[in-house]
């Protein structure tokens, strides 16, 4: 039995509640039994939080979300004008706004939405924000404002917590607040952002506030010391301001300081944050000192670099000389700078590192320092730190390697490679600390890998060795105590565990964690830095130096040329990147390609494409300008590509090459000598952007799988020339056409080509090709169609026809995203070509058919496949079905079914609810035991309900780059390890909703599903003369898919 079905319901209640969930995950579980579906629609917890960024879905659907959310206070997100969606859209978002104002707890309003919307301390509730909301939108009309601030007009006595935030990028003009705002009743109200929004004057409704951030919009008028006092005024319960994005100036020439700077106006604001000061903004001293007066003692400063120096480094060390803490990190510095009276914190570009742990008088009086390991001098030593009492040194990450690596050309980076003393005399604790970076900063995993095991040091721990870290202490540093008081080291594997006695006798104590159970450390640059012995080893181990090395733009080529001698002679995976903008970078790429050309087994060459920008972003031309191709500023080094792949390539298994300079550049054909027709173990091969010469390249001969995209703006792919394609390449079992357009000569439709003729009728030897891709034919499919009609070879088309004599009977095709019907994929199409289907499988993202000897597989967008599960084309002959839970009609029936044999439903998971709720509008009524319609399918004999995992499919899966190399393969999460079901509901949906002429089904087969319910396993004999049920996810009918 399930332990989850006997758990209490207040216990139910409270696992629900996780804060990871979002109400989509809340309807799925809802659908799920009755027992859960009753827990959780008696629970408005879990309904009260609730985003609306576009009318894609129908307002309906957050009407219902809001009505199961009562009486819980409401948060809620809207995204109101987000232009260019139907301006009704705004009125829609203020009825509800106002019909629920009095109940919301948490506001946040989007306007003019183009992005992702940043808060101060994140996602507004720790979720992130849906990514394919995302876009850019013009200017809000005065009117949509006016209905926005009319829906504001009503009291929110529950309100907490408002976010304004206006996303336009760069607004020139306000959004005004009326004074009159929740009609000044907002009793409860202690925090407001307020962005591209002006803050009101006397607004009643602020007057409780106790953090404020305002954000200016762009060419906003200068910050008055004046309007500031005013402000406070306002806002008497204040204890946190914070200004982004603002110009400070001085009172105003009305103004003849009506307070001047003394005890007599105290407000109880006491702490003060500004992000990135204007240009022309009044000096820092003058700033500090004016929110001194009034009782700030707490300041806090953070400069991006991008806008002016507020406050210079120069002027922290004269007003600030006693620094207390320094933290130079890979993304930024950190001070905090305490005197007599205030306190100081500043977070900088982590670029003024350099300045600050040069400076004698940062370190003058400092007491802990944190440092990443890549600042520690190797050279010289840090300046002298007579009071330092702690010392963090973070150890460099993946990511941080990746930063820092085009700084040494070495590979020397580690601070056990340094020999320098540093003077710190008062120095008690010593902490060695590896942090792994966050999961979206692993460079290896945005490298394609999917597997965990492949991932680097940053799954677990950092291996170390405890000589080195004794080392360090005692030569490194130089401290007056006989011995530390703390010896520190986490997040580290030591690779001599038996060397802690000597660390033992510099420190009090010694702290070691560790991981034990660590995945494979991947990055071998991390070990020769850590262990000198273990260096020694690594040096004459060619095959720790291997791994694929990615050259691109900015890319340290002295370091890559210095990692690639060590690795040899073992076989190299080569991955470069070449820009146009960079003449001197290519030729360079080149010439390393050059020299390792005969170790390569991989080879990627991707030649960047154009930057593209808006006119209006370079000078003060209108909006609506439109973008253009900047024209290039260097030749395309298409003669250096040639030279640099003359050569023989005798271990090369993998070959890709990608030209993306498209439109203004004449494409060239690929040399017939490439690798001097000497590749004997290339299997795989992609060509983008580039022609294929008349004659047949020798170094494709053994080719097991080709690619070939077609080259926009040039002629059509004629039949001759793919079938002289094919003669070259006698080795080729899979073949890849993508983006063509298909031409028939007129002397070619008379019958089939000659070599094909060959090929099929035994004029020599036959084809071993057998699977054909398809990918976004450009021709309309009729016009590709029409001269094969005249063939007199069956009912089959021509292109099946043509590639039937090589031996093909598997097809693998696709559409575009602006797929039209008349489309080379489109359904109707498909099925006039084969109209005798026998078995069909419809699941995410493709549509599978099989009609005699033939398999066809048609990738399309999700929303497309609900016409292959409806068109009754399909039902004629058809004997077997699988279908996903979620194509299976809610209130109707499918097509009457007289042959079907056997019917496979795959019950969705919670990541297919994501993918379709994104696309359907209108409530949601996705699961299969919702169904109430009948179907006709007189002859089923055999039902099979399988839950199939959870599957992360490619972006590309689904918008039709299906194939393509870079896709990465689809991997599974951990969801849930068999789907929780009720079989009373099975029997129900097998009884009501299978019109089936026997008595009971043959076979009952449940699969992947965990029942909640097995006491009721007798009543599935009613239906089935073989009932069999397993958790046992069976996922071989999703892998097969891409």
């Amino acid at each position: 039995m399930n332990p989850f079905s006997v758990l209490p319901s207040d216990i139910t209640r409270r696992i629900l509640r996780d804060p990871v969930l979002v109400h989509e995950d809340t309807v799925a579980v809802s659908q799920t039994c009755q027992r859960l579906r009753s827990i959780v629609l008696s629970t408005p917890q879990l309904w009260n939080s609730l985003a609306v960024l576009s009318p894609k879905r129908s307002i309906s659907y957050p009407r219902l979300i809001i009505e199961r959310s009562q009486p819980a206070p409401l948060q809620l997100a809207l995204a109101v004008a987000c232009l260019p969606e139907p301006p009704e859209w705004t009125s829609t978002c203020c009825e509800l706004l106002s019909d629920n104002l009095p109940r919301i707890e948490r506001l946040t309003l989007i306007t003019e939405l183009y992005g992702l919307p940043p808060t101060p301390e994140g996602d507004e509730w720790g979720r992130p924000w849906p990514r394919d909301e995302a876009r850019l939108v013009g200017q809000l009309h005065p009117s949509q404002w006016s209905q926005i601030c009319h829906a504001l007009g009503t009291p929110a006595r529950l309100l907490r917590r408002l976010i304004l935030y206006r996303t336009v990028f760069m607004p020139s003009r306000p959004l005004v607040l009326r004074a009159d705002l929740f009609g000044g009743e907002a009793p409860l109200l202690r925090s407001c952002v307020l962005s591209g929004v002006s803050l009101p004057r006397g607004c009643a409704a602020f007057k409780n506030l106790v953090s404020l951030h305002y954000h200016a919009w762009n060419a906003a008028p200068a910050l008055h010391l004046d309007e500031i006092y005013s402000m406070l005024d306002d806002l008497p319960e204040l204890k946190m301001l914070c200004l982004k994005d603002h110009r400070f100036a001085d009172y105003t020439a009305a103004t003849d300081h009506p307070r001047p700077l003394v005890p007599a106006f105290r407000s109880g604001l006491n702490a003060m944050r500004m992000f990135d000061v204007r240009p022309g903004s009044l000096p820092f001293v003058r700033v500090r000192d004016f929110f001194h007066g009034i009782g700030v003692r707490r300041f806090e400063f953070q400069h991006s670099g991008m806008l002016a120096d507020f406050p210079t480094l120069e002027t922290i060390m004269e007003e600030y000389p006693r620094i207390a803490t320094l933290s130079a990190r890979p993304q930024y510095v950190e001070l905090h700078a305490p005197d007599s009276d205030t306190t100081l914190h500043i977070r900088r570009a982590f670029w003024d590192a350099s300045f600050l742990l040069e400076e004698p008088r940062a370190f003058a009086h400092l007491r802990r320092l944190t440092i990443n390991e890549y600042f520690w001098p190797q050279d010289d030593a840090l300046p002298p730190a007579p009071h330092l009492e702690a010392l963090c040194v973070v150890l460099g990450s993946c990511s941080d390697y990746r930063m820092f690596a085009r700084l040494f050309s070495d590979g020397t980076c580690s601070i056990f490679h340094s020999e320098r003393s540093w003077a710190c005399p008062a120095l008690r604790s010593v902490h060695l600390a590896y942090e792994p970076p966050r999961e979206r900063s692993c460079a290896r995993r945005h490298a394609g890998y999917t597997d965990p095991a492949a991932w680097c040091s940053c799954a677990g721990a950092l291996t170390v060795s405890l000589r080195d870290a004794h080392r360090f202490a005692k030569t490194c540093l130089q401290f007056d105590a006989p011995r530390l008081a703390l010896f520190k080291m986490s997040g580290v594997e030591p690779v001599d565990p038996n060397e802690r006695a000597p660390l033992d006798e510099i420190a009090d104590i010694v702290e070691i964690s560790a991981t034990v159970d660590q995945a494979a450390i991947a990055q071998s640059e991390w070990h020769s830095c850590t262990d000198f012995e273990l260096r020694a080893l690594l040096l004459d181990c060619p095959y720790f130096w291997n791994k694929k090395r990615i050259l691109k733009t900015g890319a340290n080529l002295s370091f890559e040329r210095h990692i690639i001698r060590r690795s040899d002679p073992a076989p190299l995976d080569m991955h470069v990147f070449i820009s146009p903008w960079s003449n001197s970078q290519a030729r360079d790429c080149w010439e390393l390609v050059h020299e390792n050309i005969r170790r390569l087994s991989g080879l990627t060459l991707v030649m960047e494409q154009f930057v593209l920008f808006n006119e209006q972003y370079m000078n003060t031309t209108p909006h609506h300008a439109a973008t253009r191709r900047q024209p290039n500023a260097v030749a395309e080094p298409w003669g250096r590509f040639c030279g640099a792949l003359d050569p023989p390539a005798p271990l090369l298994e993998r070959f890709v090459f990608d030209r993306q300079t498209y439109g203004d550049i004449q494409h060239s054909d690929l040399p017939e000598h490439l690798f001097s027709g000497e590749a004997p173990r290339l299997r795989f091969c992609l060509l983008k952007g580039v022609m294929l010469p008349s004659q047949p390249i020798k170094a494709f001969a053994n080719l097991v799988s080709f690619h070939y995209c077609a080259v926009p703006h040039t002629t059509e792919l004629h039949m001759w020339l793919l079938d002289g394609i094919l003669a070259g390449l006698p080795s080729l079992e899979t073949l890849t056409l993508q983006g063509h357009s298909f031409v028939l000569d007129q002397d070619f439709g008379v019958g089939f080509p000659q070599s094909s003729q060959a090929a099929a009728g035994g004029g020599r030897s036959p084809s071993i090709l057998r699977t054909v891709r398809i990918l976004n034919v450009r021709s309309p499919y009729t016009d590709f169609m029409a001269p094969w009609r005249t063939w007199t070879l069956g009912p089959s088309t021509a292109w099946h026809a043509f590639f039937r004599a090589w031996g093909v009977t598997p097809f693998e095709c696709t559409d575009s995203a602006t797929s039209s019907p008349d489309d080379f994929g489109a359904p109707t199409n498909i099925l006039l070509a084969y109209p005798t289907v026998e078995s069909v499988k419809v699941i995410l993202p493709h549509f599978e058919l099989q009609s005699g000897s033939t398999t066809v597989v048609v990738f399309r967008e999700c929303w497309h496949l609900e016409f292959f599960a409806s068109n009754p084309l399909l039902y004629a002959h058809l004997q077997h079905l699988t279908i996903n839970e979620w194509y299976w009609p809610k209130e109707g029936a499918l097509r009457d079914g007289l042959h079907v044999e056997t019917l496979c439903i795959i019950l969705a998971s919670r990541q297919d609810f994501a993918t379709f709720a994104a696309f359907f509008r209108g409530p949601i009524g996705c699961s299969l035991f919702q169904a109430e319609g009948a179907w006709s399918c007189p002859a089923l004999r055999a039902v099979h309900l399988k839950y199939t995992g959870v599957r992360i499919v490619s972006p590309q899966a689904i918008g039709c780059d299906v194939g393509l190399p870079h896709s990465p393969p689809q991997r599974y999460s951990a969801d849930v390890e068999a789907l929780p079901i009720s079989l009373r509901e099975t029997r129900r949906f097998v009884a009501m909703c299978l019109n089936f002429s026997r008595n009971r089904l043959v076979a009952l087969e449940l699969s992947g599903v965990d029942p909640v319910d097995p006491d009721a396993w007798e009543l599935l004999y009613a239906v089935a003369e073989d009932v069999r049920i397993s958790s046992i996810v069976d996922r071989a009918l999703v892998d097969r898919v891409v």
